[in-house]
């Protein structure tokens, strides 16, 4: 029969669990102890009782031991037994005379001795608790180059640590949880200034870096495409997290050309998250178990390239010397594709003066049209690469360079520094080879607000406005049903729209009907929608693009995709 009240959570299951727990396996603990000491199967002797049995501890914790009827308490802190077999006391055990100090992991044991009669063993661990933001992560050989086509090229991955602290670091417990997985042993520990190398295989670390003493072998590989790295406490609490990339601003030649990532310095704490904070090692193979020796090498940076002309112009590349020396780059690479470095040489005697600039173009890097190593770069988007080299053309770490989108005729991308420290490409105002960039070409449209909804509920939207004096097309008036688009949340628009100077348009998640009604806008501003995509609460990047003319290819027709504007949130 159905009982009147019903049992629940609350009223019957939790009780009988706490009845269970503090009252049946508390008194249940003793008269087991003393049916095995009736029966000769435990000791008479209290087995020692601690303040805390093992666990997370303070840096400097106070280990205090309870003899219980015991005379005597001996014990260990390297988790070996107190008592020989036969009964003796082992060597290196320690009596009991009083509050134990703690600074390091321990593997505690003791026991109790009455009378030549010993008790249980007492054995647990105890784990300092630190911050171990002197722990920094000096070295990734995430791509690295095989010996052989045939070898697995991660085979020759390793991960570096250093201790930066004038201290011992105690890393018990330790452990990497993200990109690679490894746990540090109990004991391991490491000297001030000392390195920790890791690796995914044993044989092939040691043939490559004989010399080097390798600490463990993490299963797991890192990836070649970027990934998270996180290192956690043995109570799980993170102690770093950052993301590396293979992408510009973070150093190229890591990537698959046998460099590896190193900081820009390794002897204080800094912030490992950001990019600029990493370069490429002084040479291939990295410099696994030590720091690497800084090289000074021209930081010559890429600042504007005309990629879509028409004769008598021509494709373009320009480099900017930033230094107060004069930059030798005899012998660097220049390229579209940084898995071809030396498509074109500088020749030797190149230099550029302090605060200066060199152009070059495709009477030098395209000489040949179309025979290799002759190169031009696609108007429809792709990259430019420089790299550092010596006399015979072997890469040296450094590396510069970017992606960027089709452009339109004549138009140039020049580097843009935004108030934040971000270096971007946007399509120039004014073409400035040879000088000083001007402005990034605004508008005439632009992404004017962003409405996104963390609750999931309300509608979205975004906003364009007109920043122009004139009347613009959202299509293409030569061929009407190419349309403008908004990357980001998959919009298109119609046929035959356009937009007055200083108008305002509005593009929603829902419904033009129900986003005005739920807004108030007014009759007179457009709204299209709505949008199949969605404004990610976390930001992401959002482009507004126009289409240019279009080009028939041996692929097909291609209608490049002009960016007007863009926001990254």
């Amino acid at each position: 029969s159905k009982r009147s009240n019903p049992f629940t959570r609350d009223n019957a299951w939790i009780g009988s669990i706490n009845n269970v727990v503090n009252n049946f396996i508390r008194r249940r603990s003793d008269i087991v102890f003393n049916q095995l000491k009736r029966d000769n199967l435990l000791p008479d002797v209290d087995a020692p009782a601690l303040n805390q049995f093992g666990g997370l501890v303070v840096d400097g914790f106070q280990l205090n031991v309870s003899r219980g009827n015991a005379e005597r308490v001996y014990f260990m802190l390297d988790g070996s037994d107190p008592r020989l077999m036969g009964g003796g006391i082992a060597p290196g055990a320690r009596l009991y005379e009083g509050s134990i100090l703690l600074n390091e992991h321990a593997q505690f044991t003791a026991r109790g001795l009455t009378n030549g009669e010993w008790s249980a063993l007492t054995q647990t661990d105890f784990t300092i608790e630190r911050s171990f933001k002197e722990l920094l992560i000096t070295e990734i050989m995430y791509h690295p180059n095989a010996e052989e086509e045939s070898q697995d090229e991660d085979d020759y991955e390793f991960i570096e640590l250093k201790n930066v602290a004038s201290t011992v670091l105690d890393l018990s417990g330790v452990a990497f949880t993200n990109g690679i997985d490894f746990t540090f042993p109990n004991g391991f520990v490491v000297e001030p200034g000392g390195f920790v190398v890791l690796a995914r295989n044993s044989e092939l670390f040691h043939n490559r870096y004989p010399t080097v003493a390798l600490d463990g072998v993490y299963t797991g590989s890192l990836n070649n495409g970027g990934e998270r790295l996180t290192l956690v406490h043995a109570s799980g609490e993170t102690i770093l997290t950052f993301q590396y990339d293979d992408a510009q601003p973070w150093p190229l030649t890591a990537d698959g050309q046998g460099f590896s990532l190193v900081p820009m310095q390794t002897a204080q704490v800094h912030d490992q998250n950001q990019a600029i904070s990493w370069r490429s090692s002084s040479g291939i193979t990295g410099s696994p178990g030590r720091d690497d020796t800084l090289i000074k090498i021209p930081q010559v940076l890429i600042t504007e390239i005309l990629t879509h002309t028409d004769l008598p112009q021509v494709d373009a590349v320009e480099i900017f010397n930033p230094s107060d020396l004069e930059a030798d780059i005899s012998g660097w690479l220049l390229t579209d594709d940084k898995d071809f470095p030396s498509k074109y040489v500088f020749p030797t005697g190149t230099r550029i003066p302090s605060e200066g600039y060199l152009v070059v173009s495709e009477s030098d890097f395209n000489p040949t049209p179309g025979v290799d190593p002759s190169f031009t770069f696609s108007s429809f988007g792709e990259s430019v690469f420089l790299f550092s080299a010596d006399s015979l053309g072997i890469l040296t770490g450094y590396s510069q360079g970017f992606d960027f989108d089709a452009s339109a005729n004549g138009i140039s991308f020049g580097q843009y520094i935004t108030s934040q420290g971000d270096t971007h490409y946007p399509p120039q105002n004014q073409l400035t080879l040879g000088a000083p960039n001007t402005e990034p070409l605004v508008g005439p449209l632009v992404i004017n607000e962003i409405g996104y909804a963390s609750n999931g509920v309300s509608p979205e939207f975004l906003e364009l406005k007109n920043i122009s004096n004139n009347r613009v097309f959202l299509f293409d008036p030569e061929f009407p049903s190419h349309t403008w688009q908004i990357e980001g949340i998959g919009f298109s628009f119609p046929t035959s729209v356009s937009v007055e100077p200083g108008e305002i348009l509005l593009i929603a998640n829902v419904s033009p009907a129900h986003f005005r009604s739920a807004f108030a806008v007014p009759d007179d501003v457009v709204i299209f929608g709505p949008f199949e995509g969605n404004l990610q609460d976390n930001g992401e990047r959002l482009r507004m693009r126009r289409p240019d003319t279009p080009n028939v290819t041996p692929e097909g027709l291609i209608i490049p995709m002009l960016t007007v504007d863009e926001v990254r949130y």
